[in-house]
């Protein structure tokens, strides 16, 4: 496929070199979770794939679900996350954004009770940051 003149050449090699090429527990060490867990989120989490276009080829299911996790699990930057996996700083956020939202959306149900963002319980989260010196944690 043809590169546009527009895109940027990324080098980032974590996922596809260093991943492969280390054990589990160094897998564990960059996701936060052992491989057969990782296993069982690609295998819920398809609404993330994405299809290739005539422009570019889409970034693989698993590598966004890595770059989400990778994410979540750190205290890098955008930018640094980015570098990592050969992607633009603005794609992790993106990604990210999308692998929580499917997270919630495939898992709340199973996990968490109907009613456990009534107003009523809001309220009384509210209560309990404002008791323990944090007012306005809602910012209202």
């Amino acid at each position: 496929m043809p590169r546009s003149v527009w895109m940027l050449k990324r080098y980032g090699t974590f996922w596809e070199k260093d991943i492969p090429e280390n054990n589990d527990e160094f897998f564990k060490e960059s996701f936060r979770m052992e491989k057969r867990t990782f296993s069982i989120l690609v295998y819920r989490l398809g609404v993330l794939r994405k299809k290739d276009t005539n422009r570019r080829n889409a970034i693989p299911l698993e590598k966004r679900i890595a770059i989400a996790l990778y994410t979540l699990g750190s205290s890098a930057e955008y930018r640094s996350i980015g570098r990592l996996f050969g992607v633009a700083q603005n794609t992790v956020c993106k990604i990210l954004h999308e692998f929580c939202r499917a997270l919630i959306f495939e898992f709340a149900s199973e996990f968490m009770s109907p009613d456990y963002l009534t107003p009523e319980k809001v309220d009384e989260c509210v209560k309990g940051f404002e008791a323990i010196g944090f007012p306005q944690c809602t910012g209202e």
